[in-house]
């Protein structure tokens, strides 16, 4: 029996959300704990909704699924929290931060940047830092332990990479790097009024 997952979805044509759902002898189904989802097949998708809202949701969607096969793949194995996890890579790939700025990048809700935080330092992977310019700002940074653990993490991200992003071409992986990009841009733009 072939199942489609559907996480969130706003559709303009309840019957098309209905058709995603059915399996198929015709009833609604979810996946239930423990299943596994099957790879997606384009052609059983029923109409792609391209509207600003649609688009939005396929983005939630996909930044909702990632997290399993980090945590599943990654941070389940080295013993971290997916939160670390999200700590590690971003100081090892940005440099030295403050919670509150690791909050803003990783859309992290302060108190878990904090939990993760401290978690790392006591784990000695991370070391907080004095900033000379800013002396109320508290960056941290990886220590010695910490890059090792990124560097030992390297090849778990690298399978789980690969597994993601092995059915992409040449061409759709440099349009996604470019449509990524531009993405990130806007996004950082972002005030929490803005309607715009």
């Amino acid at each position: 029996m072939r199942k489609q997952v559907t996480f969130l979805h706003l559709s303009k044509s309840k019957n098309i959300q209905e058709e995603r759902d059915k399996n198929a002898s015709g009833q609604l189904v979810s996946l239930k704990k423990g299943e596994k989802m099957r790879d997606f097949d384009a052609s059983e998708a029923g109409p792609i909704d391209n509207s600003d809202t649609g688009l939005l949701i396929s983005m939630l969607r996909f930044a909702a699924l990632i997290n399993r096969p980090m945590r599943d793949g990654v941070a389940t194995p080295v013993g971290v929290s997916s939160n670390e996890l999200m700590i590690i890579m971003a100081l090892g790939g940005e440099g030295e931060m403050a919670g509150h700025e690791i909050s803003e990048l990783m859309g992290m809700q302060p108190m878990n940047v904090s939990r993760a935080l401290a978690s790392l330092s006591a784990r000695g992977w991370i070391v907080q830092v004095t900033d000379t310019a800013n002396r109320r700002r508290k960056p941290h940074k990886l220590a010695e332990s910490g890059w090792a653990a990124y560097r030992a993490m390297s090849p778990q991200i690298e399978r789980v990479a690969q597994f993601l992003f092995k059915t992409l071409d040449i061409n759709e992986r440099a349009g996604m790097a470019a449509v990524l990009d531009k993405l990130y841009r806007q996004v950082m733009k972002w005030e929490p009024d803005d309607a715009s």
